[in-house]
């Protein structure tokens, strides 16, 4: 059973990567430090670390492991290096909200929130509007 999960997850892993140069040019930049909150057994006890999305679609943490990620159609996830864990969530903005697993004995919650503010030079150029949307 082990091994169908981790060939499900790895196959799922390698399909996101191969669309994600699709959407991947329309989304403004996710790129750089984010503040990841997770919680295993999503019984609200979190702990945090950061994490650093690179272009290369790596990402590095503050807790010194080290992954692959992906964002396809407002969903980012990404997986460990040598694991099978791995987080998917819906992302707003600079944030992001999901859940998270190890596809053995632990799933849990997260969310992510963008350590600094975007810059114009960063983002996807928006025509700026009031609250009316003019």
């Amino acid at each position: 059973m082990n091994a169908i999960i981790k060939t499900l997850s790895a196959f799922f892993v390698v399909l996101l990567f191969s669309v994600s140069e699709l959407s991947f040019a329309a989304q403004p930049t996710i790129l750089g430090d984010w503040t990841l909150n997770y919680d295993w057994g999503c019984d609200g006890s979190y702990s945090s670390t950061t994490i650093n999305l690179n272009s290369n679609k790596s990402f590095s943490t503050s807790e010194g492991l080290s992954g692959k990620w992906v964002l396809v159609a407002g969903m980012l996830m990404f997986q460990f290096d040598t694991l099978t864990t791995t987080y998917s969530g819906t992302r707003a903005s600079r944030s992001v909200t999901g859940i998270s697993s190890t596809f053995g004995s632990l799933n849990g919650c997260f969310s992510m929130s963008q350590s600094e503010p975007l810059t114009l030079s960063e983002s996807v150029k928006q025509e700026v509007r009031n609250a009316s949307g003019q």
